[in-house]
């Protein structure tokens, strides 16, 4: 019913010195039910197909994840983490501290990725709920919203960028302290056309067709641009 697999180096001698060194690699293949943790510090951790609760955390490696159905963690501090082709019930939380993170045609209620100094990439994703934050990196959504959803993309020194497909409208709150704002979709603003067009430049409020879907865009030194894709 449960299986645990770990490694045992050998101790150092009384000088404190050893003279081995090795590298391990698992390769492990499980029912599709399976509950899968694996941790490492220094390695790669890639998990597919498995329906079974994941909880994958690594320091300096890089984590790929495909074809899952439950994860309750995925996190790396120093590499990347890739989630594609997934499939869960209820959230999804993905981050990294210096290392992009990536969600690619994900079906889930809430999706929330993060990282210090990477980039936040969401692709063709099905959420009600998409967060994307980040502190040095840029910030990218592409595909269509969902009515009804809310997409809260933020950026301190990057850029957001939305490519957007289908024909869901939006409501829009964008600001930049000191980079431009610009929608390519026509938009009717919110407020005094006067002030608007004063403010344009850091700031865009309105709304895009039938306005079900709601847009809060944020970055401090970047830009930010809604376009088709």
């Amino acid at each position: 019913g449960r299986v645990e697999v770990r490694e045992r180096y050998p101790q150092n001698g009384s000088s404190g010195r050893h003279s081995w060194h090795l590298t391990s690699t698992y390769t492990i293949t499980a029912p599709a039910g399976t509950r899968v943790t694996a941790k490492s510090i220094s390695g790669d951790i890639s998990v597919s197909d498995i329906a079974g609760d994941v909880t994958v955390e690594t320091v300096s490696g890089n984590v790929t994840l495909a074809g899952l159905g439950r994860v309750s963690n995925a996190r790396s501090v120093s590499g990347n983490v890739d989630v594609s082709n997934t499939r869960v019930e209820g959230g999804l939380t993905i981050g990294s501290v210096s290392g992009d993170v990536v969600a690619r045609k994900v079906t889930a209620e809430h999706l929330a990725l993060s990282s210090v100094s990477g980039n936040i990439t969401v692709e063709d994703v099905q959420c009600g709920r998409v967060e994307g934050h980040t502190t040095s990196g840029n910030t990218r959504f592409t595909g269509m919203l969902a009515k009804s959803g809310h997409y809260e993309l933020k950026s301190f020194s990057g850029d957001v960028r939305l490519a957007l497909s289908g024909e869901t409208g939006f409501e829009v709150e964008a600001s930049s302290f000191s980079g431009g704002v610009r929608s390519d979709l026509p938009l009717t603003t919110h407020g005094d056309e006067e002030g608007q067009a004063r403010r344009r430049r850091r700031t865009l409020s309105g709304t895009y067709g039938d306005g079900s879907a709601v847009l809060t865009l944020t970055t401090f030194s970047g830009s930010i641009v809604i376009s088709k894709r």
